[in-house]
């Protein structure tokens, strides 16, 4: 009897491929391929050379520039007003310390700053000349006529009768004890007889005649060792300070320096 099983013996297929895991191993083989020029499309690309270099950013560039940029030192000694005073509504005159164009640590040069309306404008004038260093009292007499007093020595003036354009160095002349007017500046009067260390007397000077006149008495606040500072207020009164570390003494006076309390 003849079985199904040997009636349907096994022939070769001419299609056939190989067995039924033969269709996935070339699926495989495939991927690997197309991996492969993807691999090599990836390793074998390079910045493109043609397309120059990248374009710089300025702007970064200029800000780091702006923030690193050192400010400028502002100078040492700026320059700055040591004196104001009118001879009328009108015209006016400052002493100012031009320390801008001075060199080294000595004094500043000065100069005369004039207004001819009230302070509203202000124009340089001359410089004032080196030997009236010491020279700071300034008494304007006009719209012309300047004098700086020595407020150490009072032996002389300085002065100008053309706005402070040009100065001369003129002396005083002794007179006798005189009540100071109100308005006057005061100065230190070093007697020449005496001997060092004398205390200066507080004395004024006559801008008409230029005459030096010592005060009539004068105050407790400025004899002796101690240091003073004068002043006068609007109305004449004179008031003297003076003090060191332990003692402190001040004297004021009425009437122009005839007596003190």
């Amino acid at each position: 009897m003849t079985h199904i099983g040997d009636a349907l013996e096994p022939r070769e297929d001419v299609l056939d491929s190989g067995p039924p895991q033969r269709p996935s191993r070339w699926i495989a083989v495939a991927a690997v391929a197309v991996l492969a020029l993807v691999g090599w499309s990836v390793l074998g690309s390079t910045p493109d050379e043609t397309a120059g270099p990248t374009p710089e950013s300025h702007a970064a560039d200029t800000s780091t520039a702006r923030a690193t940029e050192p400010t400028p030192a502002p100078p040492d000694r700026p320059d700055h007003v040591d004196q104001l005073t009118f001879a009328d509504d009108d015209h006016g005159f400052m002493v100012q310390e031009v320390c801008s164009q001075s060199t080294g640590s000595g004094p500043c040069s000065r100069r005369i700053l004039a207004t001819l309306d009230g302070g509203s404008n202000w124009e340089g004038r001359a410089l004032i000349p080196p030997y009236a260093d010491e020279f700071s009292g300034l008494v304007a007499q006009s719209e012309f006529e300047l004098i700086l007093l020595d407020q150490i020595s009072a032996g002389s003036v300085v002065r100008s009768f053309d706005g402070g354009r040009s100065w001369a160095q003129v002396p005083t002349t002794r007179a006798e004890p005189a009540p100071v007017p109100a308005g006057v500046v005061l100065v230190g009067d070093l007697d020449p007889a005496c001997t060092p260390p004398c205390s200066a007397l507080l004395s004024w000077i006559d801008p008409n005649t230029l005459e030096q006149h010592p005060l009539p008495r004068q105050p407790a606040a400025g004899t002796g060792d101690l240091p003073s500072s004068a002043s006068m207020g609007s109305d004449g009164d004179l008031v003297v300070a003076a003090a060191t570390a332990a003692t402190g003494l001040v004297s004021v006076s009425t009437d122009g320096g005839a007596n003190w309390t």
